[in-house]
């Protein structure tokens, strides 16, 4: 008999609890300040970072491989005999790559490493998918085909206060970030296929971007029946605002609020606003 355990990472943004409830085993991401290296959500608070940003912007580093190791031992000696571990973007981590190399170490348990293309709640409705899937008891190799071919349908999309941090992380020119602020442009930005960002969208001021990102959601929900994740960094009153316009909108399966990652914002800096979509999927 199948006995199935699920990994993820820190950007999943999952809350804790669906992460108790599917009893996943999410590996934390590190950031590191200039006093030491803290794991994603557990060593340091959202606010924390958030509030220590403007005087010391802290680098992101892969999970501790020392951490996976033991993740998955723990796993086997509790009996496990497959393991599905579903990961942020290649594109923009690597952390699939650091856990698929781990993961060929082992050949007393059967384990199936995926990329998610995608990040914050985008991995994390693939994850929680996947977990209602094990416990509905399918097949280890159904479950890894579901969600393969969930994984494209998933799409994420969001928008920035300012381009400073995209300039800090080197992801736009100078030239570019400085062109962006005088014109107050704001860029909405998408995750394409490959699981790197691009831009989707521009827009001029602040109101623009976030009814761009309020069309988006309608467009998807004008196409069938999804759930929607409305993100936010350091930016929770523009975010219930948008929650609130898209509430009753038709075909809206699911609507939540989370806040994303420090590990991801630290790229691109507080004021984040972002949206994932999940077209609905019948268990």
């Amino acid at each position: 008999m199948q006995k199935i355990a699920l990994i993820t990472d820190s950007a999943c943004d999952l809350d804790r609890a669906d992460i108790e409830r599917h009893r996943i085993r999410v590996i934390p991401l590190t950031l590191i300040f200039s006093d030491g290296e803290y794991r994603d959500g557990i060593d340091i608070t959202h606010e924390e970072v958030y509030q220590r940003m403007s005087q010391d912007l802290p680098k992101t580093s892969l999970p501790a491989p020392g951490l996976i190791r033991e993740t998955i031992d723990a796993l086997i000696k509790d009996g496990f005999t497959h393991i599905l571990a579903i990961h942020l973007s290649s594109g923009l981590s690597g952390t699939f790559e650091l856990v698929y190399s781990i993961a060929a170490e082992y050949s007393n348990v059967r384990i199936e490493v995926i990329d998610s293309k995608i990040l914050s709640m985008g991995l994390g409705f693939i994850v929680r998918q996947a977990a209602r899937w094990i416990e509905c008891g399918l097949e280890f190799d159904t479950i890894v085909r579901k969600v393969r071919d969930m994984q494209p349908t998933v799409k994420g999309f969001f928008t920035l206060k300012t381009l400073e941090y995209l300039k800090k992380g080197g992801r736009i020119g100078a030239v570019q970030a400085a062109i962006g602020e005088i014109l107050d442009l704001k860029p909405i930005i998408a995750v394409n296929e490959h699981g790197k960002y691009i831009s989707h969208a521009k827009t001029r001021g602040r109101k623009q971007a976030l009814d761009k990102v309020y069309d988006i959601a309608l467009d998807f929900l004008s196409r069938g029946k999804a759930s929607i994740a409305v993100l936010q960094g350091d930016a929770r009153g523009e975010a219930m605002v948008l929650m609130e316009r898209i509430r009753n909108a038709p075909n809206l399966m699911e609507l939540i609020l989370r806040p994303i990652s420090p590990a991801l914002v630290v790229h691109t800096g507080p004021g984040l606003i972002g949206l994932v979509v999940c077209p609905h999927i019948a268990d």
